[in-house]
């Protein structure tokens, strides 16, 4: 097996120990291109291997060992091409985590701010998260050994919760700030919510605003009493 060959299939890069293997057709969460995985070369006899493997002068088999690897990874293989700085890896896939549970950066800011909107199209939530020690320079190594998770709660105010620097772990500290946070919102909305009437027009309103293509069977009270309950089911 030959780079030529091994080209006839992925875009190849070297760099330094390691060569670099790139899709042809897929496109990166980030790069123009989605990064499948990095080889090497046996010193001993010329053949190329997935680290951890042994290595082998058939494309098949090393295709088979660029599979069973990614197929190991807590994440997606494109966290971890081998030429980002140290740290940049936690940085990625804790950004994206944020994205995905429904905070954003606003511009240029560090902060991270709900986006979702509620039933009227503006932001009522007004949560802030910043991190401390994840996106930033530390020491010799380059990188913090613990992260802080700060929720502020006015311009010079703040409740931090703090973690070591790895990816589950900062995970665990954003949901320890995070969720008493809402759900003790919530029931406080709740609570509220209970001292006024519902009418039919409050039906009609939410399932306008909703843009409902099918208006809810009976009344919206018991409909969300419904929703609630499967969602308390679940804490």
């Amino acid at each position: 097996m030959t780079i030529k060959e091994i080209k006839e299939d992925y875009r190849v890069y070297k760099h330094e120990d390691h060569i670099q293997l790139w899709s042809k057709t897929e496109h990166g969460m980030r790069m123009p291109h989605k990064y499948v995985w990095h080889i090497k070369k046996s010193d001993k006899y010329g053949y190329y291997f997935v680290e951890g493997f042994k290595p082998t002068n058939k494309l098949e088999e090393l295709k088979t060992q660029i599979q069973q690897h990614l197929a190991n990874l807590p994440y997606d293989s494109e966290y971890f091409i081998p030429t980002y700085r140290a740290g940049l890896t936690e940085e990625l896939i804790i950004h994206d985590y944020m994205d995905s549970i429904g905070f954003s950066k606003q511009g240029y800011s560090d902060t991270y701010t709900v986006t979702k909107k509620n039933i009227y199209g503006y932001r009522s939530t007004d949560i802030q998260i910043t991190f401390w020690g994840l996106e930033r320079d530390f020491g010799d190594s380059g990188v913090a050994k613990e992260v802080s998770v700060n929720l502020w709660t006015s311009d010079w105010s703040w409740v931090s919760v703090k973690c070591k620097r790895n990816v589950e772990d900062i995970k665990k500290g954003i949901s320890a700030i995070l969720k008493p946070l809402m759900i003790t919102e919530g029931v406080t909305l709740l609570s509220l919510a209970e001292n006024l009437e519902t009418t039919e027009d409050v039906d009609v309103m939410i399932n306008n605003l909703t843009g409902s293509l099918q208006k809810v069977q009976g009344d919206m009270k018991s409909h969300l009493k419904m929703q609630l309950l499967e969602m308390a089911a679940k804490l």
